[in-house]
């Protein structure tokens, strides 16, 4: 391939292969695609919706010892498959790096379909890991056929905070939330909902409810299928035996929290799900500050 495209490497742990083999690899040629031993990805529908073609297809071929390609050939332990994608080359529009998500496909031929690597693998033995910052994708492979590289992009969630709300960064807790508390708050941005006391009497307003919103999550090349929140208190209300978190509506694109909040810090998590059941997920704590009562 051309300086900063796509390649791939292989790696052969030990107890992969039996007998003694020789390997050969190779990008597909229009010659291949011509004769019919590879098919064009290119053209061929893509192994599911909303995902395009990576740029990349080759082959990995086992011959014995008269130089016979073994078709199918398994192997004993599985192999690992990397692929360092260009992916500047391959967004377009608004897309973005964080949210490409790429898989190595094989073409079955039975089929006549593209399934995904890790599949070749038996449950035990699956695995995959997508490495953002090298651009590299990696996966347990168990037989051979023609790869391709293909890809989607993920949803993105979003989380909108109660109107009137204050957000504080992750990690910057204000200087009303103790040293000891604080330290609970270094992975999430804080969503400080301030309670409110009657001026007359000084008792707390019943306002320990918080609509959360999700609703301007997007996915770029499809929708959003799916919502599903949870909330657990993070910490409790100073002085409290227990707390409460509830959720009015767990799979809908907004929701309320409610429950024992009063004065407790609540995690709160939105995950999202496209139609290609690509995910994304998001959290944020709920400060209920409790407002000082009124002395006069």
């Amino acid at each position: 391939k051309d300086p900063g495209a796509t390649v791939g490497a292989v790696e052969f742990p030990p107890g992969a292969v039996g007998q003694p083999k020789t390997f050969t690899a190779g990008t597909i040629s229009q010659a291949e695609i011509d004769s019919g031993e590879a098919v064009d990805p290119k053209v061929t529908p893509p192994p599911a919706q909303n995902f395009k073609f990576g740029d990349y297809s080759f082959t990995l071929k086992a011959t014995d010892d008269g130089g016979q390609v073994q078709e199918g050939f398994e192997f004993e332990e599985p192999i690992i498959l990397s692929m360092f994608y260009a992916v500047e080359d391959l967004l377009s529009g608004t897309e973005t790096a964080d949210q490409f998500v790429p898989t190595l496909t094989i073409w079955d031929k039975h089929t006549q379909d593209w399934i995904s690597a890790v599949d070749t693998c038996p449950p035990e033995k699956r695995w995959d890991e997508i490495d953002r910052p090298a651009h590299r994708y990696s996966v347990a492979v168990c037989h051979l056929t023609q790869f391709s590289l293909f890809f989607q992009m993920r949803p993105i969630a979003d989380l909108a905070p109660p109107f009137g709300a204050a957000v504080v960064a992750a990690g910057a807790a204000p200087g009303m939330i103790t040293y000891a508390r604080s330290l609970w708050l270094a992975d999430a941005e804080l969503i400080h909902v301030p309670m409110l006391r009657d001026a007359a009497t000084g008792a707390l307003l019943p306002s320990d409810a918080v609509r959360m919103s999700a609703e301007a999550s997007e996915d770029p090349d499809g929708f959003v299928a799916s919502y599903q929140w949870t909330a657990s208190v993070a910490v409790p209300a100073e002085g409290a035996l227990a707390n409460l978190a509830a959720l009015s509506a767990p799979t809908s694109s907004a929701t309320t929290i409610t429950g024992s909040t009063r004065g407790s810090i609540v995690r709160v998590n939105i995950k999202v799900r496209d139609n290609s059941d690509g995910t994304d997920q998001l959290s944020a704590y709920v400060w209920f500050n409790e407002a000082p009562a009124i002395s006069v």
